[in-house]
């Protein structure tokens, strides 16, 4: 095991916020830790510890698709996998975020857009740009939070859809959640384009029963 100085180093260097733990190499995988885990240690006044923040990796081979790996991760709640070859080498890590960002697009490189993000229409929906933040999105709707968002998982209203459905949509794809009813409406390419969010009248009804 390194010493902590060097592990700290490592964390410091890198743009990564889960590693794997390993004795003498990648053969030996004990277990995966996050970033926050660690930092929560430090500011108890603890001395850093892996092993206490360890959690059981999750791994996926090679072959397996990008829309599969997601819905592992929806599964198990787990944010991030280790991929494996056929013979069981350790060949990379795969985090949500990198499914993310390769299907929905990456928020942080996309040029500001001309056209509103929010629109409310006359029967009360609301047509939405994917790309709204997601806290844009709560603020406008008065959501107070949503699914797995305490996790971090997704950062725009695509990536909360995204998730709900657990693979690519097509056009008309939708859900329910809470009081609403989102359909997607237009698509470019792999990502999600536009949402249309309806308030669910039996919802309302009910409210007011």
């Amino acid at each position: 095991e390194d010493p902590p100085p060097e592990i700290r180093q490592t964390i410091r260097e890198s743009n990564y916020s889960r590693f794997p733990v390993c004795q003498e190499s990648l053969d030996n995988v004990l277990g995966m830790v996050h970033v926050k885990d660690l930092l929560l240690q430090c500011m108890a006044g603890q001395p850093l510890d892996l092993k206490s923040a360890m959690h059981e990796p999750l791994y996926v081979i090679e072959s397996t698709s990008t829309l599969k790996v997601l819905e592992l991760f929806k599964k198990t709640g787990k944010q991030a996998a280790l991929v494996i070859q056929e013979y069981g080498d350790i060949t990379g890590l795969i985090s949500l975020n990198d499914i993310l960002e390769a299907i929905v697009g990456d928020i942080s490189s996309r040029d500001d857009l001309e056209n509103p993000q929010a629109i409310q229409r006359e029967d009360g929906s609301w047509l939405f740009d994917g790309m709204l933040p997601i806290d844009e999105f709560k603020e406008i709707l008065h959501i107070r939070e949503l699914p797995e968002e305490s996790r971090g998982e997704y950062e725009t209203l695509a990536g909360f859809v995204l998730v709900e459905l657990g693979r690519v949509p097509t056009i008309t794809d939708h859900f329910e959640w809470d009081r609403f009813r989102f359909e997607v409406v237009d698509m470019d390419g792999r990502r999600i384009d536009k949402i249309l969010v309806k308030p669910i009248k039996d919802h309302e009804s009910k409210q007011a029963s």
